[in-house]
């Protein structure tokens, strides 16, 4: 026609809605008629959560807290358990007998530390005024007094010294241990030897005065605890000290 041309339809642009933080905008596919607009709301997406330490998140370092405050407190009741079990005091020693004339004492000079020492002196079994005993195999006999005590060995095979020139007996039969001096071979005339003597069993000690004799398997030993002298003897063998 002859007027002028219709004006073209102006389209008004659509603002874009505000994108809250953390959302990524989808664009809409264009159209090749006119720019490229947001269709719909925005499409959010989770932010990335916070690491810590060593690229570990708060969760992470959460559960690993957890499980070493586990661990610690188990090991802790373990520890107590260790300490309530393995104390306490030591055994105490058992009670002594009830026989009121011996007494678990250590023997004299034996290695033995409990050998029933009985006190001749209160106690008469083996006498009176001394005290006599043999061994259960009665090969070696004793006798105690106060200051002194002798024990004889019936069969023996020892290597007896040349006897002293004041020793007209018999020499080396036994032993004696006299005083406070050391002990000796004897030089006597006689035995205290006797199968009506009462028999110190193995294990058993007489107490007179200062001395203790011990009967033992091995052989008669008697000692002045007090002076460190004595005697051993046995079938084979003897000692002075």
């Amino acid at each position: 026609s002859d007027g002028p041309a219709p004006a073209r339809a102006q389209t008004a642009p659509i603002s874009p809605s505000p994108v809250p933080r953390g959302a990524i905008p989808v664009p809409r596919t264009p159209d090749r008629s006119g720019p490229s607009t947001f269709v719909g709301a925005p499409v959010l997406l989770p932010e990335r959560p916070a690491r810590g330490p060593g690229g570990l998140t708060r969760r992470q370092w959460g559960i690993i807290a957890a499980v070493v405050v586990a661990a610690l407190a188990g090991a802790g009741v373990a520890l107590a358990a260790v300490f309530t079990v393995g104390g306490g005091d030591a055994a105490a020693p058992a009670a002594a007998g009830p026989d009121s004339t011996a007494s678990a004492v250590p023997s004299a000079g034996s290695s033995d530390p409990d050998v029933t020492v009985i006190d001749g002196e209160t106690d008469h079994r083996f006498g009176t005024g001394s005290a006599q005993f043999a061994t259960p195999s009665r090969n070696i006999a004793c006798r105690m007094s106060t200051g002194d005590v002798r024990c004889d060995v019936v069969q023996r095979t020892w290597e007896v010294p040349p006897p002293p020139a004041d020793c007209t007996q018999s020499y080396g039969t036994g032993a004696i241990l006299a005083g406070s001096g050391k002990g000796q071979l004897s030089c006597v005339g006689d035995t205290v030897a006797d199968s009506s003597l009462s028999v110190l069993d193995y294990g058993q000690g007489v107490r007179f005065g200062d001395v203790v004799c011990v009967s033992k398997e091995s052989g008669m030993r008697c000692e002045n605890p007090r002076t460190g002298h004595g005697f051993n003897v046995a079938r084979a063998s003897y000692e002075l000290f």
